[in-house]
């Protein structure tokens, strides 16, 4: 299936409109339900407001963890120009426990972290990002220790390297209330003693948060092939991955309303259309058609845009670059899954 990524994600005018959209969806919600909003929780948010959230705004309160103090003043202001309104930002860093840790601030501020970063990885990559500048000394709490009045919770944790060691500081949130975890997982030690993707699998199975799929794969090699002339596969090293917790898959009946729904319309913001389409079908039947309605107008594919796309990266082919593109066209829409079939219409 070949989704309009380009236009969909880079047209300012078309996210602004998809997130007004969305706040009109669940104040259409609220009205028939009076459902509470949906709580997220962005760890790690020093880049500001993160990509796979950009549409949860309209229906959702965020709480921003930054532990960087180089970035907290820099979120503050991308988010009031992201017209971020409901939002709380706190400083400080997380871990499984309260107490205290060192903080291993790095040249590249977004590869600070609570574990040292490993120099053969650096090393061997060429990551000049992850050389450590100070140690600084930081209290640290769980995210069990905060309060958060909201019965459906998505988390998104992007820690380097601390991120199993946050979810676990976080068990009875994860147990409770969290529906849907976006966290970075590694296949590979960028910091020392990380825990990789299979450890992270294994914790967050015990709460029925199943792996769905990755948001983003991030590869690396040592760039010795000229990817302009021939296109090589590099070593996948890190991705954002999706749990869910599905109530299909773990055979749940007996679950609220309001909380099907907030998982619904999470869903929806995530662009998982299918699944949010099959939990709304069985559990609440009623908000199908609004639900379907709002994804088939918001999300269709417009052909003309597409065709358009399609038409202006032609144009910018040329023989020194046509690998380089097509790995890209691949890469861009390797997180949907392409069917074997397409339906007849």
């Amino acid at each position: 299936m070949l989704h309009n990524d380009k236009v969909k994600r880079n047209n300012p005018s078309l996210e602004v409109k998809r997130k007004n959209s969305f706040t009109e969806l669940w104040q259409a919600i609220q009205v028939r339900d009076g459902c509470p909003d949906v709580g997220v929780i962005d760890v790690g948010a020093g880049n500001g407001l993160c990509p796979y959230l950009k549409y949860f705004p309209g229906f959702s309160h965020l709480y921003y963890f930054e532990c960087d103090y180089r970035q907290v003043e820099q979120l503050s202001h991308q988010l009031k120009q992201a017209d971020v309104a409901t939002k709380t930002i706190i400083q400080s860093a997380l871990a499984q426990q309260s107490g205290s840790a060192s903080l291993c601030v790095t040249k590249s501020s977004q590869n600070t972290s609570l574990l040292k970063p490993s120099s053969r990885f650096a090393e061997r990559y060429r990551i000049r990002g992850l050389e450590p500048v100070e140690l600084l000394d930081v209290s640290v709490r769980a995210l069990d220790e905060f309060k958060f009045d909201h019965i459906s919770i998505v988390i998104k944790v992007d820690a380097q390297g601390a991120d199993l060691d946050i979810l676990r500081g976080a068990s009875n949130l994860l147990a409770e209330k969290v529906d849907v975890v976006i966290v970075e997982t590694c296949f590979t030690h960028i910091y020392e003693n990380q825990p990789l993707f299979s450890d992270i699998v294994e914790y967050l199975s015990k709460f029925g948060l199943i792996f769905y799929g990755y948001l983003s794969n991030n590869h690396y090699s040592t760039k010795l092939v000229n990817q302009y002339k021939v296109p090589t596969r590099e070593r996948l090293v890190w991705t954002d991955s999706i749990f869910i917790k599905d109530p299909i898959e773990n055979r749940v009946e007996d679950v609220s309303k309001d909380k099907i729904i907030q998982l619904i319309v999470s869903l929806i913001a995530l662009e998982y259309f299918d699944l949010a389409f099959e939990i709304a079908l069985k559990y609440t039947p009623e908000f199908y058609g609004l639900i379907t309605h709002f994804v088939e107008s918001q999300f269709s594919v417009n052909s003309e845009s597409l065709r358009a796309e399609i038409l202006s990266t032609a144009h910018s082919i040329s023989s020194d670059n046509a690998a380089w593109i097509a790995c890209n066209l691949q890469s861009r829409f390797s997180s949907y899954g392409v069917p074997s079939y397409l339906p007849k219409r």
